[in-house]
């Protein structure tokens, strides 16, 4: 009786991740008979969990033993991306998560990133386990517009009351805290006032609307001493244009009252107005 020794049968064994493919090799023997039927020393097997697989084999003397294999397989990481909204010319915070290490289409390597896109885009990660098993997620910047807000400006006398009115936003603050699109002032000098105006979309823009202060104008009016029943002339100047008590619109003019009258004159120079008055005595 000649005895002869089985062969020494190894199997390799690994580890993968779901969905991917794992490789079992055995060694030892001149023929392999596997669990799966395949016959070669070789097999590229996909399971979905942790599986073992046996292989038998052979010696050139008919001797077999066995041996057997096992994949690990391993969970994909749950990488999830957080979206984001902002206005044109901002930065945003896209953050990462559920895997170890991280990286983006834009090369960085940390789990948060900042980026100042000027249109909508997407930015996508790829997340790594542990285990070495990858999974990508998609982070979205939406690039909301500026307002286009413009301020109107004024021009008003001095003592009286301009209207600034803002447009193009949702909603309006003025320097002046006031909020509204109008905004009602009466400044002694030129002035500027600026309005920030808000979007929908919550996009800020500034705009400046200006008051400028014309000078009430002076008029000066000669007196006059006349006698019963004579002629006095009373005469304006200093501005564009005259109304009298009288109705007369000229700079001078001829009155013959028959006694001591009040005559008043309203001057206007530039939109601003005053008036004067003086006494024809008689």
């Amino acid at each position: 009786v000649t005895v002869t020794s089985l062969p020494t049968v190894v199997a390799t064994s690994t580890s993968v991740c779901v969905g991917s493919s794992a490789v079992l090799t055995a060694s030892g023997a001149s023929t392999y008979l596997w669990s799966t039927g395949a016959t070669t020393s070789t097999i590229s097997i996909t399971p979905n969990t942790n599986t073992s697989y046996s292989v038998t084999g052979t010696a050139t003397t008919g001797c077999t033993k066995v041996a057997v294999g096992f994949v690990t397989v391993n969970a994909l990481p749950t990488v999830v991306a957080t979206n984001a909204s902002v206005c044109v010319g901002s930065s945003a915070v896209l953050t990462a998560s559920g895997a170890s290490t991280y990286l983006w289409n834009t090369g960085a390597t940390t789990s948060t990133i900042s980026v100042s896109p000027t249109n909508n885009a997407s930015y996508t990660v790829m997340g790594t386990a542990s285990t070495g098993c990858t999974k990508a997620a998609v982070g979205l910047i939406t690039v909301n517009a500026l307002p286009s807000v413009t301020a109107t400006s004024a021009t008003i006398c001095a003592g009286s009351t301009g209207i600034l009115t803002a447009s193009g936003a949702s909603t309006y603050v003025w320097n002046t805290g006031a909020t509204g699109s109008n905004l009602t002032v009466n400044p002694n000098s030129n002035t500027s006032y600026t309005v920030t105006g808000t979007s929908n979309a919550g996009c800020t823009k500034s705009a400046t609307g200006s008051i400028v202060v014309g000078s009430a104008p002076v008029i000066t009016v000669n007196s006059s001493t006349i006698c019963a029943g004579s002629t006095a002339t009373l005469s304006a100047s200093g501005v564009n244009s005259y109304t009298w008590s009288t109705s007369a619109n000229t700079s001078a003019i001829a009155v013959n009252p028959n006694g001591t009258t009040v005559y008043t004159v309203s001057g206007n120079l530039t939109g601003c107005s005053t008036t004067a008055s003086q006494t024809a005595t008689v």
